[in-house]
């Protein structure tokens, strides 16, 4: 899988220009300066001494060429293409631990002694490191970096929680950008939604209590203004999540979208995992054609659990596609898109954007959708009792 191949599994990011004290902009994205930024962090070759990675950029579709010297292998109209490699070496763990205590065992033997001073075998530990080092082998790795300088967002192909922060630095150190995860609420709401409060607890739903809130006792409710540069709030993925799950039962996978001019179709599609607000308690993973209607998901509601992560399919048109939301960032993961047929690899990528774009979009409506309904204060009378009766009637056949 990559961004320019097959099934999408990236992270998403938009990018903020960071300002100087005199409010004046640091710098200007345009090709020269991130020419520039890509030529002076491009991938070094060096001897690895230590279990820290080394990082750098090089090209997306090569990672031996690190020269960034034809700009038309990577910058592609709006978009820069490049890649992020990484070289470590790795010492097997338990094979450490028996040489180290090999050594502490020689050690005390030539010494006569019982037990080995700490600063003894700190300085083993650290002389046995190196030596394992030496002798293991490099592991590379490399992902591709899709880059809107327009539109001021970033694909990573990586969805590693790890591998995501050593990115966002090394990012932050060569560009001088702030880069952000993006979630719907990013996108510009409605204005009927400025102002308004996200209640700071979610909802029980299940059909054998009484509709409520459940949260921090005297917590003040959210502003959506105070969450957009926050990710989305737990318990509004997973309530969102549920509101899909009702959405393609009740209305038969028919979704009809404001901003969105046409009438598509979205189903479950093998996978839905099912979790408590608390984080202790055992997820419940269910698999099959259409989990969501499976007795299993049934079970963990009435035990307060909340889808956390669905797999779906959306039709729109003649496309199709497939992927995963989880909560709480709600990005499409493992997204696979309708087949693009293109004259060469550089139409073929603007043609996947396009359709990765017209995905998100449709997916941000939506989350705006339901959150213009969540934020009403007759929540628990309408929409949210609705869909506790439907869980209620669903128990019953």
């Amino acid at each position: 899988m990559s961004i320019t191949k097959g099934a999408i599994n990236a992270s998403l990011y938009r990018i903020g220009n960071p300002v100087g004290s005199d409010g004046e902009q640091v710098c200007t994205v345009n090709n020269d300066f991130v020419i520039d930024r890509l030529k002076g962090f491009a991938f070094r070759e060096r001897e690895i001494t230590s279990a820290d990675p080394v990082w750098g950029f090089c090209d997306a579709r090569n990672m031996l060429d690190v020269s960034f010297d034809d700009i038309n292998d990577f910058i592609l109209d709006r978009y820069a293409l490049f890649g992020l490699r990484q070289d470590r070496k790795r010492v097997p763990t338990a094979l450490f631990k028996a040489h180290l205590q090999k050594r502490v065992k020689a050690w005390c033997a030539e010494n006569g002694r019982q037990r080995c001073p700490a600063a003894v075998r700190a300085e083993l530990k650290e002389l046995l490191e190196f030596e394992m080092l030496q002798r293991a082998n490099t592991e590379v790795k490399s992902w591709q970096v899709l880059w809107n300088m327009v539109d001021g967002w970033l694909l990573f192909d990586n969805s590693a929680l790890g591998t995501n922060e050593h990115f966002v630095k090394l990012f932050f150190e060569s560009f001088g950008l702030v880069l952000r995860p993006v979630t719907p609420l990013d996108l510009p709401s409605d204005d009927m939604l400025r102002g308004r409060a996200i209640l700071t607890g979610g909802i029980d739903y299940r059909p054998s209590e009484t509709l409520r809130t459940i949260g921090i006792d005297g917590a003040e409710p959210l502003p959506v203004s105070t969450a957009e540069d926050s990710p989305v709030l737990p318990h509004l993925s997973s309530e969102f999540l549920l509101w899909l799950w009702y959405r393609t039962d009740v209305d038969s996978c028919k979704f009809e979208v404001p901003g969105i001019e046409k009438t598509f179709d979205m189903w479950s599609e093998g996978r839905v995992v099912m979790r408590a607000r608390d984080e202790d308690t055992s997820a419940t993973t269910v698999v099959g054609e259409n989990p969501c209607v499976a007795p299993e998901c049934r079970r963990a509601m009435e035990h307060g659990k909340l889808p956390s992560e669905m797999k779906l399919s959306l039709r729109s048109d003649d496309r199709e596609f497939t992927f995963v939301l989880k909560s709480p960032e709600l990005q499409p993961k493992s997204v696979s898109l309708p087949q693009v047929i293109s004259g060469s690899d550089d139409e073929a990528l603007y043609d996947r954007m396009f359709l990765y774009e017209e995905l998100r979009s449709i997916i941000s409506a939506l989350f705006e959708q339901f959150l213009s309904k969540r934020v009403e204060p007759t929540w628990v009378t309408s929409e949210g009792a609705a869909i506790q009766k439907w869980l209620s009637d669903q128990d019953e056949q």
